[in-house]
C-alpha cells in the first residue's frame, strides 16, 4: 500500500491520468480485500474519474466493475446492477 501511495503522488504530480486510474484501482482492491468498502468505493470512483478524463474505456470499465462488486457486497443490488449495465455499455 505504501508503494502504491507513493506512486499515486508521483502520477498526480505529473498529471498522468492513466497511471492514476490504474493505481487508484489497485488501492481500491486492497481496501476491498480488507473489507473496507467505503474506502474501496471512494478509490474506485476516483479511478473512474481519471479513466473518463482520458476516455479510456478499459480503465473506465474496470472501475465500474469494481464499483458494482463493492455495491453488491454491501447489499446495494440496484446500484450494483446500474454499474454493471454501464460497464456493459462500454
Amino acid at each position: 500500500m505504501e508503494n502504491y501511495e507513493k506512486a499515486l503522488q508521483l502520477a498526480k504530480h505529473i498529471n498522468y491520468q492513466k497511471a492514476m486510474s490504474l493505481i487508484l484501482n489497485r488501492i481500491g482492491v486492497i481496501h476491498l480485500n480488507q473489507g473496507n468498502y467505503p474506502e474501496a468505493l471512494s478509490k474506485f470512483y476516483e479511478s473512474l474519474k481519471a479513466g473518463e478524463a482520458i476516455n479510456n474505456d478499459e480503465l473506465t470499465g474496470a472501475s465500474l466493475n469494481n464499483i458494482a462488486i463493492v455495491q453488491f457486497y454491501q447489499g446495494k443490488y440496484n446500484e450494483a446492477d446500474s454499474a454493471y449495465i454501464e460497464r456493459l455499455k462500454i
